[in-house]
C-alpha cells in the first residue's frame, strides 16, 4: 500500500490518497473466509473442535496461498497434501491453489495435483472424509471448474498483454524537434 517515506512529512497518506489493488483485496478475503470455512467445517467434523490438526493445517494453508514471496509450489504441494489427508473439508482451499496454477499456466502440475489428492484420498481417507462418498463426481467437476476458469484468466491477461504491446508498436510517435 503505502509507507511513511513516500508522502510529505513522513505522514501515512489518508484512506481516500491510497491506490487500492482491489483484485488483491477480494483475493486476501476470498482466502480468509475460505480458510475459516475450512475451520469450521474441520472443527465440527472432527473431535478436536477449533484445537485440531486440520484446523492448524487449514490456517498453514490459508498463510501460504497469501504470502506472495513463497515459491510457488508451496501453497500446491501443501493444500494437495492436505486434501489428500482430510478430503471434501480442505477442498475450498485446494480449490484455490488449482486456480492460481492454472492461472499461471501450468496446467501440468494442476492437473497432477488433482490426480495425486483424488488418487490418495481414494486410498488414505477416512469414510467420513472421503472426497468420493458423496457424490464421485462433484468434487472432480468442483476441481475442473478451478481448473478452467484459472486457464481462462492466464489467456486473458496474456492476449490483453500482447495486444497491448501490438498497439504501442503501431502507435504513431510524436516527432521530436
Amino acid at each position: 500500500m503505502a509507507d511513511r517515506g513516500s508522502h510529505p512529512h513522513g505522514e501515512l497518506p489518508k484512506l481516500a490518497e491510497v491506490n487500492w489493488n482491489w483484485a488483491g483485496v477480494g483475493r486476501v478475503i476470498l482466502v480468509l473466509l475460505t480458510t475459516w470455512i475450512v475451520v469450521n467445517n474441520g472443527a465440527a467434523t472432527t473431535d478436536g473442535g477449533y484445537l485440531s490438526m486440520v484446523a492448524a493445517v487449514a490456517l498453514l494453508c490459508g498463510a501460504a496461498l497469501l504470502v506472495p514471496r513463497l515459491p510457488w509450489p508451496v501453497a500446491s504441494l501443501l493444500t494437495t497434501a492436505a486434501t489428500a489427508w482430510w478430503g471434501w473439508i480442505t477442498v475450498p482451499l485446494f480449490a484455490i491453489a488449482l486456480y492460481d496454477l492454472a492461472a499461471r499456466r501450468r496446467l501440468r502440475v494442476a492437473v497432477g495435483c488433482a490426480v495425486v489428492a483424488l488418487t490418495a484420498n481414494l486410498l488414505l481417507s477416512r469414510h467420513d472424509v472421503s472426497l468420493w462418498l458423496r457424490t464421485a463426481y462433484g468434487m472432480v467437476l468442483l476441481l475442473l471448474l478451478a481448473v478452467v476458469i484459472g486457464l481462462w484468466r492466464g489467456n486473458r491477461r496474456r492476449l490483453l498483454g500482447a495486444l497491448a504491446s501490438e498497439i504501442d508498436l503501431y502507435a504513431p510517435r510524436p516527432h521530436k524537434p
